[in-house]
């Protein structure tokens, strides 16, 4: 929680230096979709990590590896229709959220990095919960670390 916070912190720092007040505009608008997916993530992870540990502790690892299969299953289900409303709606989703005028184009291309990029959001959230709970911490904060710090450049890239 601690990079995602730095992370949130400096990308918010660095766009209003690039991009300024109409950069962090743009950002703001977009925020509520990255908080969607990673709200997908978290539900599918935390919730089948907690199934998959309850199967673990009773000695199931059949069914515990049954509850990961199918949550990763989940995880496509809820991700395909993201990456197509990302390539087909994105401007759609922008004026919903707000946008127009000169603010539109650079909502809009947040928004559709955003949702395109959703799966590796998705996944990485249910692959960390389930390193957590399977007596794996470490990894799973390094693994967040490391995820936060691979979003920043990409963001800088992209700005």
């Amino acid at each position: 929680m601690i990079s995602t916070a730095v992370f949130i912190f400096v990308d918010y720092w660095f766009v209003s230096m690039a991009m300024g007040t109409d950069g962090l505009t743009s950002l703001g608008l977009g925020v509520p979709i990255f908080n969607v997916t990673f709200g997908f993530g978290l539900m599918l992870g935390v919730g089948g990590g907690a199934r998959y540990a309850y199967f673990r502790a009773k000695g199931n690892q059949e069914q515990a590896n049954q509850i990961f299969t199918t949550t990763l299953k989940m995880g496509c289900i809820v991700a395909i229709p993201l990456v197509l409303l990302g390539g087909f709606f994105a401007t759609h989703i922008s004026m919903f959220l707000g946008a127009e005028g000169h603010i539109l184009p650079m909502t809009t291309g947040y928004i559709r990095t955003l949702l395109l990029l959703s799966p590796g959001v998705i996944f990485y959230t249910i692959l960390e919960a389930f390193a957590r709970n399977d007596e794996a911490p470490k990894i799973a904060m390094i693994s967040a670390v490391l995820y936060n710090a691979q979003l920043f450049f990409l963001h800088r890239s992209h700005n």
